[in-house]
Order: C-alpha cells, then sequence, then structure tokens
C-alpha cells in the first residue's frame, strides 16, 4: 500500500532536540519560502513572490521546532496530445544549509512523490545542478528529453547561466515568456518512473 503524506508528516526526522514535520505551505509560508529559495541562488532557478503565492498549493514545507527549515514544490507537464500521460517536475527543493545533510531533503522529495501519486503521472523528474542527491532518491540520468515534454525547455547548462546571469544583475522577479524550444545539450534531468502496483 502506497505511503500516504500523512504517514510521512507523522514520522518525522530527529534534529538535535527537535523534531522535523513536513507539512503543506500556507500562504504565510510564502515569504519564508522565497528567502530560502533565494539563499539557494547558486543552485536554484529564482521563483519570483508571485509565483510561489499563486503555486503556494504545489509547496511542501519541512519545520523544524516550528521554524521552516526547508522547502520543495511540483510542476505538472502535460504531454502534448494524450493529457492522461503527464509528466511531474520536483522544483525548489531547499534545505536550510545548518539542516543540511540529515535527511530533511529526502523528506521533501519523498513527500513531493506522495503528494502527487494520486494523479498517477507516468513520470516524475528534476532538472538538477545536484544530481548525485536525485541518483540517491532512485532518479536516473535521461540521455535526452521528449521534445513534446514542456519541462525540458531549461538544461542544467542554460539554467546555470540563467541563475548567475540573474545573480549578477541583482534582479528581485522574473516573468517567464513562454515555451522555449528545446535545444542539444548534455543535458541531466532524472527521472523517476512511478511504478502503478506500489
Amino acid at each position: 500500500m502506497p505511503r500516504q503524506l500523512g504517514d510521512c508528516e507523522r514520522a518525522g526526522l530527529q534534529h538535535g532536540d527537535g523534531r522535523i514535520r513536513l507539512r503543506s505551505a500556507t500562504l504565510h509560508d510564502a515569504e519564508r519560502i522565497h528567502a530560502l529559495i533565494h539563499l539557494h541562488r547558486d543552485e536554484l532557478v529564482p521563483r519570483p513572490m508571485g509565483n510561489i503565492v499563486e503555486h503556494i498549493d504545489r509547496f511542501l514545507v519541512a519545520e523544524c521546532d516550528g521554524e521552516m527549515v526547508g522547502c520543495a514544490a511540483y510542476q505538472i507537464w502535460p504531454e502534448i496530445g494524450d493529457p492522461l500521460k503527464a509528466t511531474v517536475e520536483v522544483q525548489s527543493v531547499a534545505v536550510r544549509f545548518p539542516y543540511r545533510r540529515r535527511g530533511i531533503g529526502r523528506l521533501l522529495v519523498n513527500g513531493v512523490i506522495e503528494k502527487v501519486r494520486p494523479f498517477n503521472p507516468c513520470e516524475i523528474l528534476v532538472l538538477t545542478l545536484t544530481p548525485a542527491f536525485f541518483e540517491s532518491l532512485g532518479f536516473h540520468e535521461t540521455p535526452k528529453p521528449p521534445d513534446e515534454i514542456r519541462a525540458f525547455r531549461d538544461s542544467p547548462r542554460k539554467m546555470r547561466a540563467f541563475v548567475d546571469e540573474m545573480n549578477r544583475r541583482k534582479v528581485d522577479f522574473v516573468v517567464e515568456l513562454g515555451d522555449f524550444k528545446p535545444a542539444p545539450h548534455p543535458l541531466i534531468p532524472y527521472v523517476k518512473n512511478i511504478q502503478k502496483n506500489i
């Protein structure tokens, strides 16, 4: 039987004297999520506050003694021509530096997977600059993405250049202007296939 998000919340992790709890984000979390993503600006694509608020229902947060220490989100990408074959992208996985390497990132990613399981996605993917972490969670590298999946408009190389440029310019927000055609690249997307009978 698949583990439900509630089981994830009850399981928790210990960090020092505190207990780590995973929960769905609320609008009260938006500013803290924005600040946390900004702290990881060398690893994550920046998200404007409006985007976080608009997608707050797709965020999970990890707390330790009432303090937010991590976040993760997801995006559903339809396959052109077949909406039942949607792909889910795990996004904005961030853990505050003092809490890293304690299983919180794993808890967040697994929580996202459990949250999207009812949608029955064909696969779950992540575009990442930290592939070893996602490999440890059962994701594997895929050589070239299908052109139909809009999520592959960015590659890690382009993502790194984008993050560097946004940090250089010290921008406060980013406006997404639409889809871009994928270009040949040494993409390192990681995909986790969902087993239908788990």
